[in-house]
């Protein structure tokens, strides 16, 4: 995911050339918790769908240090929240007015921090730009709700996953690998290869005739260094005598 993309990737404008009917997107953020060893910054991680299909995300380093994993998922909800701002006024401008909320799907600690902003002793460190969502919210253009962890589609932007989940995962999103019959193919063709190439049963003559000749003069340049080198020990001990 490179550690990590500083701008969203978006589909190309050319792709929603000549589409009709209700335009009605989601979003899911997520976050895990000072995954970086160095900085100790956490990863955080959205993903926008239009319809079921899979049209923004993102992935990238927090730009400050969470003081708690609820922080950090509050960090990652603003910024979910900041592109579903902006695609709702791009496709006002596209004529697909959103008449109600768009939601946000995220994980409970964070919605707990939005609904109840009394929580001072939790929340008063938090840079000021975080808490827009409180007015999102307010101003019913986002509304967010929680979403179970098995059900995370940007589970696989922030954390490591188990092989299974994140196919999974990709599967949700729509993500195919293009690569992997390809891939597959070749790993076999070259596992052969090298099986056939260390198969004791291979005879020499299967083997090419340039590789016979090289076997050949190095078997003799060998023997003829053998062979000088007892001569020279013969001399030796002649001499000694």
């Amino acid at each position: 995911m490179a550690l990590y993309p500083t701008h969203p990737s978006h589909i190309a404008p050319k792709q929603m050339e000549g589409l009709s009917g209700t335009w009605n997107f989601n979003a899911y953020t997520d976050s895990d918790y000072a995954g970086d060893k160095v900085t100790r910054k956490s990863t955080l991680g959205f993903a926008v769908l239009l319809n079921g299909a899979i049209i923004t995300w993102s992935s990238q380093k927090q730009p400050c240090v969470s003081l708690s994993s609820t922080e950090a998922e509050y960090i990652a909800l603003t910024s979910g929240a900041r592109e579903v701002v902006w695609l709702r006024e791009f496709l006002d401008e596209l004529g697909y007015n959103q008449r109600g909320p768009t939601t946000i799907l995220v994980d409970q600690s964070a919605i707990r921090l939005v609904m109840n902003p009394e929580m001072h002793a939790r929340s008063k460190h938090i840079d000021v730009r975080f808490h827009c969502i409180r007015e999102l919210v307010s101003n019913n253009q986002v509304q967010v709700e929680y979403v179970p962890t098995d059900d995370h589609f940007a589970d696989c932007l922030t954390k490591s996953l188990l092989k299974g989940k994140l196919h999974k995962n990709h599967e949700r999103l729509g993500i195919k690998s293009t690569q992997q019959g390809t891939n597959h193919a070749s790993h076999q063709q070259r596992s052969s290869s090298q099986v056939a190439s260390i198969s004791p049963t291979a005879s020499w003559a299967s083997l090419p005739s340039s590789l016979l000749s090289q076997h050949q003069e190095l078997h003799t340049a060998r023997q003829s260094s053998g062979e000088r080198a007892s001569i020279l020990l013969q001399r030796d001990t002649r001499k000694l005598c």
